[in-house]
């Protein structure tokens, strides 16, 4: 009796873990939504271009990264605080000509899993 008793406290307890989510690795919770847009997607070299947007959930003071898609990789080429109100704008300045794509990344941060936002590309004329 004492062996089937101690069966079903194990069963109930490995249930319970697994339907709370207790076993293995901790999960981030919500993912960041990133935004971007850009003030125009096409500008003459040696111009600023800004790109504003906003990140959910709110994460004031935390950084966001402006990245840029070069040879294969994503390159951080710029940072900001997020606002008071999670906004942030990047101006960044554009030389030589050829078309440059851009986004922006909130890191994992409390409890919430990284955020990404949608490329966006800029036709630099030269």
């Amino acid at each position: 009796m004492r062996m089937r008793i101690a069966l079903s406290v194990a069963l109930v307890t490995v249930l319970a873990a697994v339907t709370l989510g207790l076993s293995g690795p901790a999960q981030a919770g919500t993912r960041y939504r990133v935004t971007v847009s850009p003030q125009t997607t096409s500008v003459a070299a040696g111009r600023r271009v800004t790109l504003k947007g906003i990140v959910r959930v709110a994460a004031p003071g935390q950084k966001v990264f402006l990245q840029t898609y070069v040879n294969g990789n994503w390159r951080a080429v710029s940072s900001r605080a997020l606002t008071s109100t999670s906004t942030y704008a990047f101006h960044p300045l554009f030389g030589g000509s050829g078309v440059v794509v851009l986004r922006v990344v909130k890191p994992a941060a409390a409890g919430h899993a990284r955020g990404v936002s949608p490329t966006v590309l800029v036709t630099v004329k030269g």
